[in-house]
């Protein structure tokens, strides 16, 4: 809100960004919008935001509508089958399907330079996080999943690429010293 703020004599004047609410877990009977109050010492001021829920994005409309920000939280719309992909070789394949979908679609997007190898990198590392926590009872689903979303690999690159960003920004702070 400060970022576009505008000071007058003596009042500041700041405009709040757009906000939504995300369900990670939600009922469909929920609405969709919600009431935000927002409490100041001068009073209250209350508006509504639009809700989502992760429940109603297909894996097409996140990437063909650039949520890419989703992706992390894919896993939530498996949670309640999680029990019969434990038990079930053939649905945890089809799961590990979708999520080698998603990798390859982030693939695809970083060699046409859409989003870069470190947020590639981050986007996998975060939907790893997701899958560890709502897998933890689930030992093969979080195995057959895990697998396709986190890796050696994936781990390598993100170092390279840290040590890319450190390394520039040592040679920039080394010549701006220089200057």
């Amino acid at each position: 809100a400060l970022d576009g703020s505008e000071v007058r004599d003596d009042v500041l004047e700041v405009r709040f960004p757009h906000s939504g609410v995300l369900y990670l877990r939600g009922k469909e009977t929920q609405k969709n919008q919600l009431t935000v109050i927002v409490h100041t010492p001068g009073g209250k001021v209350s508006y509504k935001v639009p809700v989502m829920r992760m429940q109603t994005y297909t894996l097409e409309e996140i990437f063909e509508k650039k949520l890419y920000i989703l992706l992390p939280f894919y896993m939530f719309c498996f949670e309640k089958k999680l029990s019969a992909y434990e038990n079930d070789e053939k649905a945890r394949h089809e799961l590990r399907q979708e999520f080698e979908s998603i990798r390859e679609h982030l693939e695809e997007l970083c060699r046409k330079r859409t989003i870069n190898e470190y947020t590639k990198c981050t986007l996998m590392d975060l939907s790893g996080r997701v899958i560890d926590h709502l897998t933890k009872n689930y030992d093969r689903v979080k195995k057959e999943v895990r697998s396709v979303m986190v890796g050696q690999v994936l781990e390598y690159e993100a170092k390279t690429i840290l040590r890319r960003g450190q390394r520039e920004g040592m040679e920039r702070g080394m010549a701006q010293g220089m200057a």
